[in-house]
């Protein structure tokens, strides 16, 4: 998600300590082993525009692109993860597990068991091999991880109403309770201070920190009240990373990657090959582009009536969703 202020390149970075770093979501795939790739999924990327995410295909594994995005959306893209949240939490109070991780290994243990008797089976050519089913090869699917980027995340508490409390208890829940369930936070913002700002008790939960240069008031926000350290960062790009919850001993300087746009081009090829080479199917992600006007050819459903007229009821549409849930419409039923 971002929101509509502008974020030079060299824009504060707080995330959650699961997620170590990340410079760019190209440099998150290109980390991954590739059994673990098709097991990462972005609930939200932030980018500098949509010609530099690639919109709508460059990025096969996001879910939800936000450009120029609205507080509404933004908020309701925390409460679909707060709803995957309490899913999984069923989900592993069914297997008995504390995390995705135990979840995985049972999940995989089972399949993997699995289909070793379907190899001895066919090997041997025993008729027990055509009991197995493809429910039983695959009794329980294999969790993504999510990673929710949100560059200027300040935005949420410009004001302080409805909208910037639900985020505050939405975030803080997410950045408390969202490693064990495998969905992971990156917040991004130029500063930290103002009136209106996200908890202290929520950025206590940030054990990762990253900051770029910045003024000696905001480096004490960023990382801790003892630690001014990013105030003496001169050169571009030059950052401290600290995985000690902003602590001095934590600090540990290093040089921020930047990848051409032609070298990133590249990786985003990659990343599309890689889901046609795994023949991974993934649903077009949910796009809100909120500068650009909404436009009725973006309506699969309508170009598709209109491409093949039915007899049907019709469903009408009032424009585009300014949240990741379908907006109102209306039925127009048939009539002689």
């Amino acid at each position: 998600v971002e929101f509509k202020a502008y974020a030079p390149p060299d824009a504060r970075c707080l995330n959650d300590q699961s997620v170590p770093v990340a410079n760019s979501t190209t440099e998150n795939r290109r980390g991954l082993d590739p059994e673990s790739r098709h097991r990462v999924s972005d609930g939200a990327v932030s980018d500098g525009g949509a010609s530099s995410v690639g919109l709508p295909g460059g990025l096969p594994h996001a879910r939800v692109i936000a450009i120029e995005s609205d507080r509404e959306f933004g908020v309701s893209v925390l409460q679909r993860l707060d709803a995957v949240l309490q899913q999984r939490g069923d989900l592993f109070r069914q297997h008995n597990v504390q995390d995705i991780a135990s979840y995985r290994d049972k999940v995989e243990g089972q399949m993997s068991k699995v289909e070793g008797e379907r190899r001895r089976n066919d090997t041997q050519e025993s008729p027990n091999a055509r009991n197995l089913q493809p429910s039983t090869l695959n009794p329980q699917p294999s969790l993504p991880r999510i990673l929710l980027v949100i560059d200027e995340f300040q935005e949420f508490f410009v004001e302080d109403d409805r909208y910037s409390q639900q985020a505050a208890l939405l975030l803080d829940r997410l950045v408390r309770q969202g490693r064990a369930f495998g969905v992971h936070v990156i917040l991004g913002s130029q500063t930290l201070g103002g009136a209106y700002s996200l908890a202290r008790s929520t950025l206590g939960q940030v054990a990762v920190r990253v900051a770029l240069q910045c003024s000696e008031a905001d480096a004490h926000l960023i990382l801790s009240e003892e630690n001014t350290a990013a105030r003496l960062l001169t050169r571009p790009g030059e950052a401290l990373y600290n995985d000690a919850n902003g602590m001095i001993e934590g600090n540990h300087p290093f040089q921020i990657a930047w990848l051409p746009d032609g070298e990133r081009a590249g990786y985003l090829s990659v990343m599309q090959h890689f889901v046609v080479e795994r023949g991974i199917t993934v649903p077009p992600p949910v796009v809100f582009e909120g500068n650009i006007p909404s436009d009725p050819a973006r309506n699969d459903e309508l170009m598709s009536l209109i491409a093949a007229p039915s007899n049907e009821a019709l469903s009408t549409e009032y424009g585009v969703p300014s949240t990741e849930y379908p907006v109102p419409s209306t039925q127009y039923p048939v009539r002689s």
